[in-house]
């Protein structure tokens, strides 16, 4: 872990504008490391809650698009063409199932 930048409390993350729940989703699932508890303060370390921010759809897709095979490239197109709307954390949970079936994928091959 990284040393700690700047101590923060959930006050302070609520003052620069996280949302309570998700605050208390990082600490329940044990995401921010540096989070521990004085008395019934929680306190984290700024720049690791910061970094949980999810980022803006074109800094993930753009770079990563060049990265894929053509083939792979245009099967990807197709299958968010067919897509229906979703939110933001609907979408990440659809890339984790991606991500494990190609784990799985991979770890056949080996």
């Amino acid at each position: 872990m990284a040393p700690v930048t700047e101590t923060w409390t959930v006050a302070d993350a609520l003052a620069h504008g996280w949302a309570y729940s998700t605050i208390y989703r990082h600490l329940r699932r044990g995401v921010l490391e540096s989070a521990y508890k004085l008395g019934r303060e929680w306190r984290f370390d700024r720049a690791e809650l910061e970094s949980l921010k999810a980022p803006t759809v074109t800094e993930v897709a753009e770079p990563a698009e060049d990265e894929l095979s053509p083939e792979v490239r245009e099967w990807a197109r197709a299958r968010a063409a067919e897509a229906p709307p979703m939110r933001y954390d609907e979408a990440r949970v659809v890339v984790a199932m991606f991500a494990r079936a190609a784990k799985k994928s991979a770890d056949q091959d080996v």
